[in-house]
């Protein structure tokens, strides 16, 4: 009967997607939130669901298939996201959070990550909080630097869509925009040594043109 209600417990916190985070998260922390101990039979239903999520993830994270390794990493980001929001007791942004995580954990497992969306993108929020991160993050997405560097490209993306969405909180995205800053800067430099020096040319003037486009347009939002 113990193990029918544990299983019953589990099948529910997968089916409601409104499940917030309480459980560390491992390798590199978009933010860190330390979790409550769970105090009920629940809570520690919900808390094992997230260990064997995280231990999935994982083990994507090491696949030969960077575009695997791209989607888990994402993953992995907004179930940090919401782990923190879940701390902070923002229980639709975490709700909203481990949704997206979810949602990848589920292309992950139904061998789906093809269809995910690797073409340049903007948010629908205005104005851009750093249209040079955007820029870069852009042009390094449509030269293909989710080949060779999916973690980096992963986390900044996650980390950027954060800060977006989180304008309001100008010191707390501070820090999210540094860390963007420097997987950015570290996906760029494993382009540029993965490359000839054309390519490399290429990807900088790309970068500008966005990096214009994007400034004009956040100009024209304020």
């Amino acid at each position: 009967m113990a193990i029918k209600n544990k299983n019953k417990a589990f099948k529910l916190i997968n089916k409601q997607l409104a499940i917030v985070i309480s459980a560390a998260v491992f390798c590199t922390p978009v933010i860190a939130a330390t979790p409550k101990a769970p105090s009920n039979f629940y809570q520690r239903a919900e808390t094992g669901y997230k260990i064997a999520l995280i231990q999935d993830l994982k083990r994507y994270q090491q696949s030969d298939d960077a575009l695997e390794r791209y989607a888990a990493y994402q993953a992995q980001g907004w179930l940090t996201f919401a782990n923190y929001e879940q701390s902070q007791n923002h229980k639709a942004a975490a709700a909203h959070a481990f949704n997206k995580t979810q949602k990848l954990f589920d292309l992950l497992n139904q061998n789906k990550t093809a269809t995910l969306d690797q073409v340049p993108f903007l948010p629908n929020s205005q104005p851009l909080v750093r249209p040079d991160l955007w820029a870069t993050l852009n042009a390094l997405k449509q030269s293909g630097a989710i080949d060779i560097a999916p973690r980096e490209m992963a986390l900044s993306e996650v980390a950027l869509l954060w800060s977006q969405d989180n304008q309001r909180y100008p010191n707390l995205i501070g820090a999210q925009l540094r860390m963007t800053d420097r997987w950015l800067e570290q996906a760029r430099e494993a382009f540029v040594n993965d490359h000839e020096s054309n390519d490399n040319v290429r990807l900088e003037e790309l970068i500008n043109t966005y990096f214009k486009q994007y400034s004009i347009s956040s100009d024209n939002k304020n």
